[in-house]
Order: structure tokens, then C-alpha cells, then sequence
């Protein structure tokens, strides 16, 4: 369960899930990265991101996606 201090964030989800091992280091990695890329497109920083590098990131956020759906929560 996330504290009052912590934001509804993609980062503070992740912590949780990593801490309650319901996902690897590796997964939590992934998120975070992922996470990064979103903030980066949000933001306008496109100097960034590239199509090869959106497409990596579309096949790796539906693969973390695929991994959370099963998690029994």
C-alpha cells in the first residue's frame, strides 16, 4: 500500500511491486526506463526518442504490461 507521502506515481508503484517481490530488479529497471521515455515524450524532449527506440519501448511496455496482468494482486 502506498503512504500519504507517496505520489500515485509509475516510480512509486514500481518500489511497491519490487518491495512486495511481485517483480524482478530486471522488471523494475524496465519500468523505470519506460517510464523515463513517457516523460521524455510528455515533456516535449524529443531530442530523445527515435521511431527504433519508441518501437522498443511499445514491444518492452507490452511485455511488463502482459507480466503485471498476472500477478495475483
Amino acid at each position: 500500500e502506498l503512504t500519504e507521502r507517496d505520489r500515485p506515481s509509475l516510480s512509486a508503484y514500481t518500489r511497491l511491486l519490487r518491495k512486495e517481490e511481485l517483480i524482478t530488479k530486471q522488471e523494475a529497471k524496465d519500468l523505470e526506463q519506460v517510464g523515463g521515455l513517457r516523460n521524455a515524450a510528455a515533456h516535449g524532449q524529443f531530442d530523445e526518442l527515435s521511431r527504433e527506440r519508441a518501437g522498443l519501448m511499445e514491444q518492452q511496455t507490452n511485455l511488463l504490461l502482459s507480466r503485471i496482468s498476472e500477478l495475483q494482486l
